[in-house]
């Protein structure tokens, strides 16, 4: 009787070990956190010689704004180019600009940043690191850009300007464009999402007072939400120790405020959000199906890693299928594809999409004929030989990673750690990708995906 209970507990005990199991990490970056809280990745790649990549990337975007502050978190990165406590750009303290490109980095190549509704992320690339002064003012400018910005008032007011222009022309000949601000509040009526775009509101950008923007760098600027990382010809001890002695005076943050992630309700009924412009001859269609997002916490998990692949293995045999439609003599829409990720721009929601394109007049016909391929896929699942084909694409593309894993540029370990930081994702080998990648080559089945298809399409 003992016997058959303990076998028994092993065969229950046995999947939920696997459930748990991670996934092996890359043991090659050099992982930290400084006593105020900054995280930092190094890591030594020789593809570049005597180059390097400085990045600071911060868990803080738009979504952060207040409402008179609309726009403000993309005025601030347009403000860290225009004068910091070390690069002051007046009298003989170069800016950081004219500074970066009279060591060869130009500005809005590899010396630029980006703002967007979770994250804003700042990048000084392919810096010549022979010399070490370049080094230590290389690092430098990402410590003002963490805490030391001069936000001065008069640069300020000169912004404002080149703001406004670039709004102006972002949204000339970019009807998509227009149409998203339009229809993004109806999707996330009564959220946080209903209003964040970076780009803002005009009004605010032109009228805010100066408090409004130093109140933002003030509460959100800060190590606990911040991480530095630098990938390339470097000697990795060193810049350890330069990281930490450059950074040790940016100031831990008293009685922070909470970094929040606003959640996203599923709706009880279709959500019907239409726009048209007089520039778009196309008729864009695009259905979202709501899922939760995978917890942080899972996104390490073999288990979580399985299931990806699964999804992936149905998001590309259902695109494989759209794609032979799309080749028919007189095919029913222009465009036509599924996938299954990030529902729109809001981080706490996931979605299994489906998008086409087709003219006004063909769009009931596209509709049908798009939405009818999903719904085959959903009732009927795939056949084996359909699974086969895309198993062996998937584990082709990652033979490839693996044969090709030694000759990655900075800018690929530089992505992994912002994944890391930013989003979670682990930060794996491609020799154990590649081994994941066949260890569920063998073990995913046809029921496997048509369980994950009936899931996804609701």
């Amino acid at each position: 009787m003992n016997k058959l209970f303990s076998q028994l507990l092993v065969a229950l005990l046995l999947p939920l070990s696997l459930s748990a199991q991670t996934m092996e990490t890359e043991k090659s970056y050099r992982m930290g956190k400084l006593e105020n809280g900054l995280t930092y990745y190094i890591r030594h790649n020789s593809k570049e010689p005597n180059l390097a990549d400085f990045y600071i990337a911060q868990r803080v975007g738009s979504i952060l704004e207040e409402p008179r502050q609309r726009g403000l978190a993309h005025f601030l990165e347009h403000m860290a180019f225009n004068g910091t406590k070390n690069f002051q750009g007046k009298g003989s303290s170069l800016g950081v600009v004219p500074w970066c490109e009279s060591i060869g980095v130009k500005f809005g190549t590899n010396l630029n940043a980006y703002t967007s509704v979770e994250q804003t992320v700042y990048n000084v690339s392919a810096v010549p690191v022979k010399r070490e002064g370049i080094v230590d003012s290389t690092l430098l400018i990402l410590h003002d850009w963490s805490h030391f910005l001069l936000l001065n008032d008069d640069e300020i007011d000169k912004e404002r300007g080149v703001i406004h222009e670039e709004w102006r022309t972002r949204r000339a000949g970019m009807a998509v464009q227009r149409m998203m601000e339009r229809v993004l509040p109806v999707v996330y009526k009564g959220t946080k999402y209903e209003d964040c775009l970076p780009i803002g509101s005009m009004d605010i950008v032109d009228n805010f007072p100066y408090k409004d923007l130093r109140d933002y760098y003030q509460k959100w600027y800060r190590p606990d939400l911040q991480a530095i990382i630098v990938v390339g010809d470097i000697d990795v001890d060193k810049m350890e120790q330069k990281i930490r002695r450059t950074f040790a005076d940016v100031p831990k943050p008293t009685n922070p405020a909470e970094r929040v992630y606003y959640p996203v309700a599923d709706n009880d009924k279709m959500i019907v959000a239409i726009d048209k412009d007089t520039e778009q001859p196309i008729m864009l269609v695009n259905l979202y199906m709501k899922q939760e997002a995978t917890p942080d916490s899972e996104k390490n998990l073999v288990a979580t890693a399985r299931k990806s692949y699964v999804t992936e293995l149905v998001t590309s045999m259902i695109n494989s299928r759209l794609a032979d439609i799309k080749r028919q003599a007189t095919p029913p829409f222009h465009s036509a594809s599924v996938g299954a990720g990030q529902f729109l721009i809001s981080k706490t929601k996931d979605a299994f999409s489906l998008s086409f394109g087709c003219l006004q007049e063909n769009v009931k016909g596209s509709f049908q004929a798009a939405i009818a391929e999903t719904q085959r896929a959903r009732q009927h699942g795939f056949t084996e030989s359909e699974l086969q084909r895309a198993k062996a694409g998937f584990l082709k593309a990652a033979e490839r990673r693996y044969t090709e894993r030694n000759d990655r540029r900075n800018r690929y370990f530089v992505k992994a750690a912002l994944q890391n930081f930013l989003a979670s994702e682990p930060i794996t080998t491609a020799e154990y990708d590649y081994k994941l990648m066949q260890q569920f080559d063998k073990e995913v089945t046809l029921s496997d995906v048509n369980k994950e298809v009936a899931e996804l399409v609701s």
